[in-house]
């Protein structure tokens, strides 16, 4: 929805982007997240909470993890992996995780984003 507010005030203002433009469709969009949130939330929480403790019993160790990956996977294949488990996926957890795999040879880095399982 703020990307379609932005492009009628990008239109409103003779097809130029100016800061307006950007700060309306930003406004748009952060209006419609809180209302949204605001309506939807609470059965949002409730039904992640749910998935949650289905998973819960299937949390295992890191080492499960990598048997769960493909053979070439990537730092977001690892993400959806470990939020589908209810693991952190912060930065840092993913980062700790790859460069432990790393350090014990259970991996092998092919480019910046992909990874190969050893």
């Amino acid at each position: 929805m703020g990307f379609r507010a932005g492009m009628l005030c990008y239109l409103l203002e003779n097809r130029k982007f100016t800061k307006i433009v950007g700060q309306f469709a930003e406004w748009v969009a952060e209006y419609v997240f809180r209302n949204q949130m605001e309506l939807w939330g609470d059965q949002m929480e409730q039904e992640l909470t749910g998935a949650l403790e289905v998973i819960s019993s299937d949390r295992g160790s890191v080492r499960s993890l990598l048997d769960s990956l493909p053979a070439e996977f990537t730092a977001a294949d690892l993400i959806k992996l470990r939020a589908r488990k209810g693991q952190s996926v912060k930065g840092s957890s993913i980062s700790m995780v790859l460069n432990r795999w790393k350090t014990n040879r259970k991996i092998e880095k092919l480019s910046d984003t992909k990874w190969k399982k050893l």
